[in-house]
Order: structure tokens, then C-alpha cells, then sequence
């Protein structure tokens, strides 16, 4: 690939503290690439001390593949015996290096280092036999905590009914005031046999929420929004 000036810039760029911004499709991988076998080729660097993160496996492969690649075609190149064993070893190196997601870098670091994790009192901070969650185990999770809130909701009303029967006060004037809203939220939303359909909303609701970068500030908006509502309908929104 035919490097522009501002690419072969940073490829030239000498050995230091560097920020690259560039666009999706402008050809980073590319050049990070060529920088770091680059610096491998020229004795500058060993591949057992390189770091490379990013941000999806897919990415990291392409990069290590890409790296793999050009080692070879410099190996391929040479004709100096010591250079050819140098890159040689370079490559018998890169399989176990750590270019890789940043996820998987930080997990890396936790597993080497479990035994440095430990509290004021010297107990461990980490069951060594941890497992990283594969995103299947988060969802169940995360439906039956959902559940479970709904679950505490209705024992909370069998809780205050049977109270209410067995005291003299009257039940309306005992009610909380949040029994009658939840009803009304699960009338709109569930169905006469279940209340999956109002699952599945808290669940939609709590996955965009923890999406937004301020997500309390977000809810604090809209419920002022709804306030403003309820006192001027016409001009709510």
C-alpha cells in the first residue's frame, strides 16, 4: 500500500509518546502495522515487548495476522543468516504476544497478578477461580433480577392484604401509594396470563439507559418533563 505523507509521517516518527487521530477506513491498522514491524525489523524492539489493544477480537486478529504477515515477507527478503534467525524468532514469539482486545489485556493482567490482590487484612480480593461472563450468563441475570423485582412487588401486596383484613383501619385509607401505579403499569404493559411483556420493557428500558453517558441525568429529565406535563398537557411533548 502507497503511504500518504501525513502515513509515512507517523511511520517515520521517532521512538516516543505519539497521539494518531484518523477516521474509520483511513488506513490506521495499515500503518501501525508497518510502524511496529518497522521497529522490530531495525533491532528497536522485541515482540515479547509490544502491547497492542483494541477494541474488538476481530481487530486484534487482523493485526497480529498483518504483523505475521510482514515479518515473514522481511524474512523472506534477507539473505543475512543473523537477521533471517532474528525475525525468525520474532515470529516463533508473536503467537503469544499480547496484541489483543483491551478486555482481554486487562484479564490477562488480573490472572498473572490474583495474588497481589488482597485487602487491608491480607485476604484474598479474588476467588482465583474466577470465570469472565460470556454475555449469555448476564442475561439471565439480568431476567431474573427483573423478575425478582416484580416477585418482591406482589408479596409486598399479599404482605399489606393480609395485614389490612386482620386490622381495623380501613384499607383504602391504609394503602401505600405505590400499589394502585403498579397496577396500572402492570395492566398497560403485561397480559392477562403473564407479565413477560412488562419484563421485557424494564429489560429494554435498563439495557438504552445503561447505554447513555449520564444516564441518572437522562431520568431526572424526563421526569421533570412528565411534571411539566401533568400541570400544562397541551404544551408537553
Amino acid at each position: 500500500m502507497k503511504l500518504t505523507s501525513q502515513q509515512q509521517k507517523i511511520l517515520d516518527a521517532p521512538v516516543g509518546d505519539i497521539l494518531v487521530s484518523a477516521a474509520a477506513g483511513s488506513g490506521k491498522t495499515a500503518v501501525l502495522t508497518d510502524r511496529i514491524v518497522q521497529r522490530i525489523s531495525r533491532g528497536e524492539t522485541d515482540v515479547q515487548h509490544l502491547l497492542v489493544m483494541t477494541f474488538t477480537e476481530s481487530a486484534a486478529h487482523e493485526m497480529k495476522t498483518r504483523i505475521e504477515t510482514k515479518l515473514r515477507d522481511a524474512l523472506s527478503e534477507s539473505r543475512d543468516m543473523r537477521r533471517r534467525q532474528y525475525l525468525s524468532r520474532q515470529l516463533s514469539l508473536l503467537p503469544g504476544a499480547a496484541v489483543s482486545t483491551i478486555h482481554a489485556f486487562c484479564l490477562r493482567v488480573i490472572r498473572d497478578f490474583i495474588y497481589l490482590l488482597r485487602d487491608a487484612s491480607d485476604q484474598p480480593l479474588l476467588d482465583a477461580s474466577f470465570s469472565v461472563d460470556d454475555g449469555i450468563e448476564a442475561e439471565l441475570i439480568l431476567g431474573e433480577s427483573a423478575r425478582a423485582i416484580l416477585r418482591d412487588c406482589y408479596e409486598r401486596i399479599d404482605e399489606w392484604q393480609d395485614g389490612s383484613q386482620s386490622s381495623e383501619i380501613s384499607s383504602e385509607q391504609d394503602e401505600p401509594a405505590w400499589i394502585r401505579p403498579f397496577y396500572r403499569l402492570t395492566d398497560s404493559y403485561g397480559s392477562s396470563r403473564t407479565d413477560q411483556p412488562l419484563l421485557d420493557l424494564l429489560i429494554a428500558q435498563y439495557q438504552y439507559l445503561r447505554s447513555l453517558p449520564d444516564y441518572t441525568s437522562f431520568i431526572h429529565e424526563r421526569l421533570s418533563d412528565l411534571a411539566d406535563a401533568v400541570l400544562d398537557f397541551s404544551s408537553s411533548r
